[in-house]
């Protein structure tokens, strides 16, 4: 294999590795998986967000370089505000099922003649099963994946 080749290799793989690592897609992709305590689960999580982030990259590129089209940089900046806001819903919804009434509530009770209030956390509220539901459970990250910058 040419040297060259190689290089070009080496570098897509080095670039390819800081955008995976960049801080959005870290907060999207852990916001996804840290419901779900299965390690074979999370991978399946991941890798479906991987799946739909690489099909909008796969898809616009073959626009971009098809079709010699540039995107506008006031486009781009407009895409990432929309990527910004699409990451606060991910993280409104971890807040609202950490600290929602039926997680986390006050707690009164006694002992001894003391009586006193304390916060009580309730681990799953309202989860009646365990067993897994892949399809819609792949459907969210594939969708965050896509909308992803």
């Amino acid at each position: 294999m040419d040297a060259s080749l190689l290089a070009a290799f080496g570098l897509g793989l080095l670039l390819f590795i800081q955008h995976a690592l960049d801080p959005d897609h870290l907060i999207a992709v852990s916001t996804i998986v840290s419901e779900h305590r299965n390690f074979k689960w999370a991978s399946l999580i991941g890798a479906f967000w991987g799946l739909g982030h690489t099909t909008t990259l796969f898809i616009v590129g073959l626009i971009v370089i098809g079709l010699r089209v540039t995107i506008p940089p006031r486009l781009g900046s407009g895409l990432e505000l929309l990527v910004a806001a699409m990451l606060v819903i991910p993280g409104l919804n971890v807040l609202r099922k950490s600290f929602g009434p039926e997680r986390v509530h006050l707690h009164t009770h006694s002992h001894n003649p003391e009586t006193h209030t304390h916060f009580h956390v309730h681990e799953n509220p309202g989860q009646d099963h365990a067993h897994p539901h892949p399809f819609k459970a792949m459907r969210r990250p594939f969708i965050v994946g896509i909308c992803m910058d």
